[in-house]
């Protein structure tokens, strides 16, 4: 008589070919998982200096006039303005950026340069409203 089954050894085999498996898989996944986090990161940076592009378009009168006097606004300010999505989130950490995050549009030649200090402002940005102003 004839068993249909499986044994011991050939499933233990079976177990260690998805252990290998999931050895090499893994890392690779976590790897690209990261990496587009990272592309993402800097698409949403680039499109809050696109939206400080923009801001500056629309308010010239406040852009600066010397080389020497950077014109520093915050996110929030974008926000409440319009410029930018309310609930943009950091897709690293999964929090708002945060309001009082630091943008500086600085003059140079006969054009303009602008930054996002994306290390700037307080870490507990679990709100992603526009900041109110008082």
């Amino acid at each position: 008589m004839k068993n249909k089954g499986f044994t011991l050894v050939e499933l233990l085999a079976i177990l260690g070919v998805l252990a290998v498996i999931t050895l090499i898989t893994v890392p690779i996944i976590d790897s690209t998982i990261k990496k587009n986090k990272e592309k993402l990161y800097n698409s949403q940076i680039n499109s809050i200096k696109a939206s400080l592009k923009t801001w500056g378009d629309d308010n010239i009168e406040s852009l600066p006039v010397d080389e020497n006097t950077p014109l520093n606004i915050t996110l929030g300010r974008l926000k409440s303005d319009g410029f930018v999505d309310i609930d943009i989130k950091n897709p690293k950490t999964k929090k708002c950026f945060p309001n009082n995050m630091i943008l500086t549009i600085k003059k140079t030649g006969n054009g303009y340069e602008y930054f996002v200090d994306a290390e700037s402002g307080d870490e507990r940005a679990d709100d992603c409203s526009i900041p109110t102003t008082e």
